[in-house]
């Protein structure tokens, strides 16, 4: 037996020494190597005390596989391999994994073992459960050394039958497969030197407008020019007349928009002048060929796919309400989750991404007027406002944030033509009653004086009545979207940077009839605005007063004033109510502010705390 290699056959045959720190033994083995043997590659870096604490816990300390992180083929050991196999298989069909069961189907399903008793034998071993991604995290390290050798291997056989190593010698996927860093759920971490980072200067789609690398914002209310306005920057960049990193050369732009159709969009690009070599529309679709909605977090890996097979320089995506289904606008993390990974789309691909966005309703501080969460602001690094002053027929954009801009805090005034509507035949399109027809066309005049945010807060009188139904419009949408449950404090945020005041808010939620529930107790108890099932129907059915039933409820009917004890403090008159909205409420049913039952009294619903109008929660 070979003292330096401990008995063991395998680094026997490869010259390799079993003590590391023998530095005459390590030269002796590097200057007689065994080449790897090329008819079983995975004979490489291997821990099979990992593989079989892996197991162990897995087996006996019921560790579920699919929390590991591996594949079959990450076990080096042919017998370890099949087991893994089997417990994957019990796991997905929902079988609690046990020593007998696992051993049973192991035999069944595998011709040869060369350890028969391999199941059983994992018992008794001192494999903790606390370790577990540790081993695995050991096995992972080994499977992506083999295939890093896999990987070499072939290449070099390439190279002797005459192929050029430059064509077949990938280092990029070979730090890939060394790393592992294509595996799902692999993450590791890396340290950087400065001075190993290449310092280059900002680069632009459209030079102090669209950066690249980052995520830019078209913002503005419904029907303003946003996305006109995108597309006559594309038309413009598909003639490679956009100043910056690509001018003189055309800018291949890729457009995901969920709320126009694919022909009103060409339609435009078309009367804008665009060469449609360079642009791309993006779907989605299922196996069977039917077109889905397209989703920022679901679909993100084909945008990207797409991005990279079309060369695309710009990604234009509009809107971003539309794109974020299941997620909450109003949340920074659900912001966050949507927008990073976008971010990081835009970097890695070195394009620059517009997103249409919308304003919420009504005046206010324009740099916090977009809908949803402030996060998606911080997110982008620049963001361009977009208003139409009605009175003077005058279009505004506003650059409300550029970090790397020089136009930071200036306002431009822009128009929207109209251009004949041509058909794939060169033909002027005519509608049904004869008439041609046209579609807009944005084009950029020059720098002003106004700004979006002055536009937006000239409100004519009278304004304030259309201002409540729009609180009223952003709050039923927001219930709606996360379930018909709101948290109060997060409505009192969250309308203010919509725009709204606490007041209107308040005033919306009794508008949509929404009621109010406290759960807890004392200061860590929270407040809860729920919409009535009824609400979350967009066809409500028209609800019928109920005539009143009861002797207290005289004639006057809601415009009474509840009556108040003479010890108590006296109450201010109370506001007429809606019969509607208070009828919902029985007597026993509880006080939404104190628990209490409710009592009858004449237009009013009172708790025996003589709370008033008792389905709402003080505010």
């Amino acid at each position: 037996m070979n003292p330096q290699t401990n008995g063991d056959p395998e680094r026997e045959q490869l010259g390799v020494s079993h003590n590391n720190t023998d530095n005459h033994s390590v030269r002796q083995a590097s200057t007689n190597p065994r080449p790897w043997p090329r008819d079983r590659l995975r004979d490489a870096p291997h821990h099979p005390d990992d593989e079989r604490a892996v197991l162990a816990v897995v087996v006996f300390q019921h560790v579920p596989p699919s929390s590991l992180d591996l594949e079959p083929a990450d076990f080096y050991n042919p017998d370890h391999e099949a087991l893994w196999r089997v417990l994957e298989a019990m796991e997905a069909e929902g079988l609690a994994v046990d020593a007998i069961t696992a051993s049973d189907r192991l035999t069944a399903t595998t011709e040869r073992l060369s350890d028969p008793n391999l199941v059983t034998g994992l018992a008794g071993g001192d494999a903790l459960a606390v370790n577990a991604q540790t081993y695995a995290a050991t096995i992972r390290t080994d499977s992506h050394a083999r295939a890093a050798l896999t990987f070499l291997e072939r290449a070099l056989q390439r190279v002797a039958g005459g192929e050029d190593p430059a064509d077949v010698l990938d280092l990029d996927e070979l730090d890939g497969l060394r790393t592992g860093a294509r595996r799902t759920g692999s993450r590791l971490g890396k340290l950087v030197d400065p001075a190993q980072v290449k310092a280059v200067r900002r680069e632009w789609v459209k030079r102090d407008w669209y950066p690249c690398d980052v995520v830019t914002i078209l913002a503005g209310h419904g029907g303003e020019g946003k996305s006109t306005f995108s597309l006559a920057d594309v038309a413009a960049g598909s003639r490679g007349e956009l100043h910056g990193r690509r001018w003189g050369r055309p800018v291949r732009s890729l457009i995901v928009a969920t709320e126009d159709t694919a022909s009103d969009q060409k339609l435009r690009l078309k009367a804008a002048g665009a060469n449609l070599e360079h642009v791309r529309f993006f779907t989605v679709t299922d196996p069977r060929g039917e077109e889905l909605h397209f989703n920022l977090e679901l679909d993100l890996a084909e945008l990207r796919t797409a991005a990279q097979h079309f060369g695309a320089d710009l990604l234009v995506i509009d809107p971003l309400s539309s794109v974020t289904a299941g997620l909450d606008l109003n949340k920074a993390a659900d912001m966050r989750q949507a927008l990073d990974p976008l971010t990081m789309l835009a970097r890695q691909l070195h394009v620059a991404v517009l997103v249409i966005h919308h304003f919420n309703k009504g005046g206010g501080n324009a740099s916090r007027k977009m809908t949803g969460s402030e996060a998606i602001r911080d997110i982008a690094r620049s963001v361009i406002h977009f208003a139409h002053d009605k009175e003077s027929d005058e279009r505004v954009l506003t650059f409300d944030k550029g970090n790397y801009s020089t136009y930071e805090g200036r306002s431009f005034n822009f128009e929207l033509d109209s251009a004949p509507a041509i058909d794939d035949a060169g033909n002027q399109m005519i509608d049904e009653e004869g008439n041609l027809e046209t579609v807009p066309v944005a084009r950029l005049i020059g720098e002003t004086d106004n700004s979006v945010e002055r536009i937006i807060n000239s409100l004519p009188q009278g304004q304030e009545e259309g201002d409540a139904q729009d609180c009223a419009s952003w709050l039923r949408e927001w219930a709606e979207s996360v379930g018909g449950v709101l948290e109060a404090a997060e409505v009192r945020k969250a309308s203010e940077s919509a725009g709204f005041s606490w007041s209107a808010a308040k005033r919306a939620k009794n508008k949509l009839r929404m009621t109010s529930d406290r759960d807890g107790f004392g200061k860590g108890s929270k407040v809860y605005w729920r919409i009535p099932e009824a609400a979350t129907d967009h066809h409500r059915a028209h609800i019928e007063p109920i005539e009143p039933s009861s002797p207290d409820v005289g004639p006057m009917g809601p415009m009474a004033v509840p009556m108040v004890s003479p010890t108590s403090e006296p109450e201010p008159p109370a506001s007429p109510v809606d019969p509607v909205r208070t009828l919902d409420l029985v007597p026993g049913d509880p006080c939404g502010i104190c628990g209490k039952s409710l009592t009858l009294t004449p237009g009013q619903r009172l708790c025996a705390a003589r709370h008033r109008r008792a389905q709402e929660v003080a505010s």
